[in-house]
């Protein structure tokens, strides 16, 4: 009697584990598609914040050689004042 009793609980047991596995798996498949949406996301959003500070240093780069000519323009016509 014991034995059969075993054998049921046995077979129960790996019934359990077997649904237990494809449950975890099941959600882990989810998770994993999920966590791919996100790193796309964020690989997106790096991006954008990667092209938005180039173009911030771009323009800080022009307005900087913009005021580094006029100081030179300055600094030649004040030479030429001086010459005079």
């Amino acid at each position: 009697m014991i034995w059969v009793w075993l054998l049921s609980t046995s077979k129960e047991l790996r019934s359990l584990v077997r649904d237990g596995f494809e449950v975890n798996s099941a959600l882990i498949r989810e998770m994993s598609l999920k966590q791919d949406d996100l790193i796309d996301t964020i690989d997106e959003a790096l991006e954008e914040v990667v092209s938005e500070v180039q173009g911030l240093r771009s323009d800080l780069k022009g307005r900087t050689e913009e005021r580094l000519q006029r100081i030179e323009s300055d600094v030649v016509e004040i030479k030429a004042r001086m010459k005079s």
